[in-house]
C-alpha cells in the first residue's frame, strides 16, 4: 500500500508539474510583454513629463507676467482716480466761486469807470476855470 501511495504521490506532482510548466511559460512570457510595455511607456511618458513640466513654468511665467500687468493697471487707475477727484474738485471750485468772482470783477470795473468819468468831469471842470474848490 505504501506503494500505492508513493505512485499516487508521483503521479500527482508529474500532473502538477505538467500543469504549472505552460502556467510558468505563459507568466514568463507575461512578464517580457510588460516589461516591454513599461519600457515604450517609459520612453513616451518621459517626454511628456518634461513638455508638462515647460508648461507648468510658462504658466507660472504668464501668471508673474500678468501680475505685473495688474499691478500697473491699478496703479494707473488709482491715478486717474486721483485725476478725476481733482477735475471734481476744480469744477466744484469753479461752479460755486465762479459766480463771486465775476460779480466781483464787474463791481470793481464798475467802479473804476465810475472812478474815471468822475476824475473826466473834474478835469473838465477845471479847464474851464470855474473852480469851486474841490478837486
Amino acid at each position: 500500500m505504501a506503494d500505492i501511495a508513493w505512485a499516487l504521490i508521483g503521479a500527482s506532482f508529474a500532473v502538477l508539474v505538467a500543469f504549472l510548466v505552460p502556467v510558468l511559460h505563459q507568466l514568463r512570457k507575461t512578464a517580457k510583454e510588460s516589461e516591454l510595455f513599461f519600457r515604450q511607456l517609459n520612453t513616451k511618458v518621459d517626454p511628456l513629463f518634461d513638455e508638462m513640466t515647460e508648461a507648468a513654468s510658462n504658466c507660472n511665467d504668464i501668471s508673474g507676467d500678468v501680475k505685473d500687468g495688474v499691478s500697473r493697471a491699478s496703479h494707473l487707475f488709482t491715478a486717474l482716480g486721483k485725476v478725476g477727484n481733482s477735475v471734481d474738485t476744480v469744477h466744484h471750485l469753479v461752479r460755486g466761486n465762479a459766480f463771486k468772482i465775476v460779480v466781483n470783477v464787474a463791481s470793481l470795473i464798475a467802479g473804476l469807470r465810475a472812478a474815471t468819468e468822475t476824475m473826466k468831469k473834474r478835469a473838465d471842470a477845471n479847464k474851464g476855470g470855474g473852480s469851486n474848490g474841490t478837486l
